[in-house]
């Protein structure tokens, strides 16, 4: 694959090429030591690289458009829907991490603050009582 290379001096190896986690996430290699004549002088020894992912990804939506529902009246805490967003970076870190939150809300009436979502499971629940169907559909 032509990644790596070893300098055969010192023994020190060099990656060849940019490396993106996403695409590869790690490498097992089979190396061994040999003299100047290229002679084998020990048995081979297995090399295993893991490539350290980047925060190189922004969470995408599942779908582009959600759209959720409550009947009027509903008190507050009344669950509407759940938005769900992957993120292609390694999920065992932070870099990988979806977390939620609402930017604005149209129209800021009755309240400005009329749901809030959950930051880590995307559910989206009413914070505020006063939803008339009649005023704001």
């Amino acid at each position: 694959m032509e990644v790596f290379n070893i300098d055969p001096v010192s023994g020190r190896m060099y990656v060849t090429r940019p490396m993106d986690r996403e695409e590869r996430a790690s490498y097992h290699l089979r190396a061994h030591a040999v003299d100047m004549n290229g002679n084998k002088v020990e048995n081979p020894i297995d090399l295993y690289i893991y490539v350290i992912d980047m925060n190189d990804n922004r969470p995408e939506f599942i779908n582009q458009i959600y759209n959720g529902s409550v009947d009027e009246g509903s008190k507050p805490g009344t669950y509407v829907m759940t938005v769900t967003a992957n993120d292609a970076d390694d999920s065992t870190t932070a870099n990988g991490m979806v977390r939620y939150r609402i930017v604005t809300q149209t129209p800021q009436s009755p309240s400005q603050n009329m749901f809030t979502i959950n930051s880590e499971t995307g559910d989206i629940v009413t914070v505020a009582a006063g939803l008339d169907r009649e005023v704001r559909d």
